[in-house]
């Protein structure tokens, strides 16, 4: 496709001063083209063009926007100077960049797109421009976003590195890191650029070393404390028992040495499986649940399936679950309560009815239920209401439900016991920037 030629000014030179000029320069470069006026009053840069033997083009900035000027020699001391406005300079430079690139004015609008970051959202090429970044990125980071730009802009001398989250082409929202730089006053950019790399990995790998991190600490305070403790207990007992050979000082013995089995056995399987899982299947939650029930001590307690659900999931961890989730119920719902198991399906509304709601499923007991305040506490690691709990089980529960992308939540169920519900995350939900 050739040039518009309605869109490209004209000026007649005579010995560097302006002749003559048509209606699309006067336009184009925002000024009185008089006769007499000097090329190098029209944009700083064309003066030089006058010193390049044959005349070339050169990307200026006139008139506030990015122009095209181009000299053309006509004999004697008379030139021709041809300008239109381009980006093709700029573009060049910002598509040369080794990572996604945006170009924002100081309202946080698109001014330019690279091709990277336009194949990453998903969205056909120039489709961005003029549309504000803000509409393109995780609504949770619309906030920390603006700031930043802000920031930019106030504080034209500094650089400024910060982390939002957009949704790519198959609907997955990836982290991005963006370093900003304020050139705004600097053609051919003009704006405030920003240069994003993907490090949605990256964040995966520190978010693991974190968790890892997190479970050392829980170990070493648990062989600091929670193994010490049972420790201490045996060895009193165990001279109180070779002094006079007491057969209640054996069996406390005996007690303590069961504690630190149950607790080592629980560190063991933190240890071992910690957030992972095996490869997944489609499964019922019934059969699980019913195959759980029958390798735990559930006294006389009953078991209720509401209704079978089918989830992918793996199936020696999900076994795990329901069996650590049916021990916290013997030891706290009461040796006659009933445990039940049923789906999560949330009812769409009229209102609702395109918006994707969270699915699962749930596991509850008609005991005396869990305190309000204790609601948000009971999946932390060591949180245990009975003197010689060791907190781990519900602990593992969430490690396990967090391996499979889902959110365990605790709540009261319908008849005032104790409810758990695991349900999958929902679009949107992602590693965080920090």
């Amino acid at each position: 496709m050739g040039r518009r030629r309605d869109s490209q000014g004209v000026v007649l030179l005579d010995d560097g001063e302006v002749v003559e000029a048509n209606v699309a320069a006067q336009s184009l470069l925002d000024a009185s083209l008089t006769n007499g006026t000097a090329l190098s009053e029209l944009a700083s840069g064309l003066a030089s063009l006058l010193d390049e033997t044959p005349p070339t083009a050169k990307t200026v900035e006139m008139g506030g926007q990015l122009v095209l000027a181009r000299l053309e020699s006509l004999g004697d001391t008379r030139l021709l100077l041809l300008t239109e406005p381009t980006t093709e300079r700029r573009d060049a430079i910002l598509d040369a960049l080794p990572a996604q690139c945006v170009v924002l004015d100081e309202s946080g609008r698109i001014s330019f797109a690279d091709s990277a970051f336009e194949e990453l959202i998903g969205r056909e090429p120039g489709t961005l421009s003029d549309a504000q970044l803000v509409d393109h990125i995780h609504p949770e980071d619309t906030g920390s976003v603006e700031a930043a730009i802000a920031t930019l802009v106030s504080e034209a001398d500094n650089d400024h590195r910060f982390e939002f989250r957009v949704q790519n082409a198959e609907g997955e929202w990836r982290v991005l890191e963006a370093d900003g730089r304020n050139l705004l006053d600097t053609p051919p950019l003009s704006g405030i650029v920003l240069v994003c790399r993907d490090v949605t990995e990256r964040k995966q790998r520190e978010h693991v070393l974190k968790e890892q991190n997190k479970r050392l600490e829980e170990f070493a305070e648990i062989v600091s404390h929670d193994l010490r403790s049972p420790l201490q207990v045996a060895a009193g007992h165990l001279e109180q028992a070779a002094a006079t050979g007491s057969e209640d000082s054996f069996e406390k013995v005996r007690q303590a040495h069961d504690r630190i089995d149950t607790i080592i056995g629980d560190v063991l399987t933190l240890a071992k499986q910690g957030k992972s899982v095996q490869e997944t299947q489609q499964v019922s939650i019934a059969e699980i649940a019913e195959e759980a029930w029958n390798t735990v001590d559930t006294k006389s307690m009953a078991l209720e399936i509401e209704q079978d659900k089918e989830l992918d999931a793996d199936p020696d961890r999900l076994q795990q679950l329901f069996e650590n989730l049916f021990r916290n119920a013997a030891e706290h719902a009461g040796e006659d309560a009933t445990v039940t198991v049923g789906p999560v399906d949330p009812m769409h509304t009229s209102t609702r009815i395109k918006e994707k709601l969270p699915t699962g499923f749930y596991v509850a007991d008609n005991g005396d239920g869990i305190p309000e305040e204790d609601h948000g506490s009971v999946f932390d690691s060591g949180f245990t209401t009975e003197s010689d709990g060791t907190g781990l089980g519900l602990s593992i529960v969430a490690q396990i439900a967090e391996a499979h992308q889902w959110d365990p939540e605790a709540t009261d169920s319908r008849d005032g016991g104790a409810r758990f519900e695991f349900t999958e995350k929902v679009d949107g939900d992602t590693l965080k920037p920090e």
